[in-house]
This record gives structure tokens, sequence and C-alpha cells, in this order.
């Protein structure tokens, strides 16, 4: 475990937002599920503003199903600022 790795998770307990979610903050793609819970909303809300163009998927699926949506954490912080 490295010294960036070994502070965040010893500061975990002070953030906010549920530690499975402060863990999802250093990957890289987001699945639909896990894009709702790092916005703190429904995954009905989710799809919701995908499909009202608000918020736009970075990628998704072989088959192009809804499900497969895949974002991106900076994706998702644009979205969270209203930009």
């Amino acid at each position: 475990m490295g010294a960036a790795e070994k502070q965040m998770r010893q500061a975990l307990p002070a953030l906010l937002i549920p530690a499975d979610v402060a863990e999802r903050v250093y990957r890289a793609w987001y699945t639909t599920v896990e894009a709702a819970d790092y916005l703190r909303i429904t995954r009905a809300a989710l799809l919701k503003h995908v499909e009202r163009g608000h918020l736009v998927p970075d990628n998704r699926n072989a088959a192009g199903r809804i499900a497969g949506h895949r974002f991106r954490r900076e994706t998702l912080e644009r979205f969270m600022g209203g930009d």
C-alpha cells in the first residue's frame, strides 16, 4: 500500500460520503449503478438524465444497452457542477 493510499484510507472516516463510494473515486470507469451511487441518486433518475441528454455516458457496452453505460468520474463531477 502506497503512502497516498494509506493517507486516503485514514481520511475515509472524516469524509461525508460512504466509504465504498469513496473507494471508487480512484477507479477509471463507473457502471450505471455505481454512477448513481456516486451522484446519490437512483438508477432510474440517472437513466432519465441520460435519456434527456443532461448526462452523456462516456462509453457503452457492445450491445448498446442502457444498463451498459460507463461513466468517468470527471463526467459525473461536471454533471454535479452543472457545467
